[in-house]
């Protein structure tokens, strides 16, 4: 089940050593932006810009105790524009449960508003106002991965 936790982990500095967690990416679409004029993804060398980098449809740098950032692996995890809002997480930490509440959804994709984050500049994209909108109607079943969209 998604998000499940099977045991009680030890808790202290590096009391999970083989502590694998497990986490579900979210259903939806996912908006790449690619940049020509970039050579490659490094964001760490060019913050915010790359050559073809997904775009967060929850933008918002997501944190443990409102200031450690989590890894950019967990930060993808919501990525996806669609009509369900996103699963909640119950994510570990040396041990210590840092849950991430569940996200309402965002079913609209609108270059006019900013899907960057400075907090996590490696994980996020500056896109260019071009007007661009990308809507999710509706979707499929998780087995066919239909997702039905609209531009305008």
């Amino acid at each position: 089940m998604a998000g499940e936790v099977r045991e009680t982990p030890p808790r202290g500095k590096n009391a999970m050593p083989n502590w694998a967690e497990r986490f579900p990416y979210q259903d939806g679409l996912l908006v790449w932006y690619c940049d020509t004029s970039q050579a490659d993804n490094n964001a760490s060398v060019h913050p915010g810009s790359g050559f073809a980098l997904p775009v967060d449809a929850h933008p918002k740098a997501l944190t443990r105790n409102g200031k450690n950032l989590w890894r950019n692996r967990i930060q993808t995890y919501d990525s996806t524009f669609g009509l369900q809002a996103t699963d909640a997480l119950p994510l570990h930490y040396n041990g210590k449960l840092y849950p991430i509440p569940s996200l309402s959804a965002v079913s609209v994709f609108d270059s006019m508003l900013s899907y960057y984050d400075a907090k996590n500049p490696t994980g996020s994209v500056i896109t260019p106002v071009t007007g661009a909108k990308i809507e999710v109607l509706g979707t499929g079943t998780a087995s066919d991965g239909a997702c039905t969209w609209a531009c305008g």
